[in-house]
């Protein structure tokens, strides 16, 4: 999948805010507390970001579930939080998934729950989910409008 090239400026800059997270607060904190000190630095750092953008399942053409990803920065890419003992093969299977539900190149998995910020850069080398009437669909095309308001909001606060 094309676009992997495009995001590597944008995975290095969260990273780094992660990193200013990570040294600021440590580990020990709810994966929620690490994703408001995160919003913030990004915000901070002027990186364009939605928090809890919403997905959805479709079987056979019917909704069949939802999940959220925690953060997308930059309408390119999909972070998600742990605050967990290790980055398990389980996450790094949720992030692939959400990646290509998001139609998204490449994500992020930001473990806070360890004394060093474990980090986990994975590439969606698969491509979106056929469309056979199974799959998963991001809601983020259709609100790419709502989540730069959001964004907008959030740079504003």
């Amino acid at each position: 999948m094309g676009g992997t090239h495009n995001t590597t400026r944008l995975s290095y800059n969260v990273i780094g805010a992660a990193m200013a997270v990570h040294r600021a607060l440590g580990c020990g904190f709810l994966e929620s507390v690490y994703e408001h000190a995160l919003v913030t630095e990004l915000r901070h750092r002027g990186i364009t970001h939605a928090r809890q953008t919403s997905m959805t399942v479709r079987y056979r053409g019917e909704l069949v579930g939802r999940f959220r990803a925690d953060l997308v920065a930059d309408n390119r890419l999909v972070i998600e939080l742990k605050a967990a003992a290790a980055i398990s093969p389980a996450c790094q299977a949720q992030l692939l998934n959400y990646l290509r539900a998001a139609e998204m190149p490449v994500g992020l998995i930001l473990n806070f729950g360890t004394p060093t910020l474990q980090i986990k850069r994975l590439a969606n080398s698969v491509g979106p989910i056929a469309t056979n009437g199974a799959g998963i669909r991001s809601e983020m095309s259709s609100k790419a409008p709502q989540i730069a308001q959001m964004t907008q909001r959030a740079r504003n606060e």
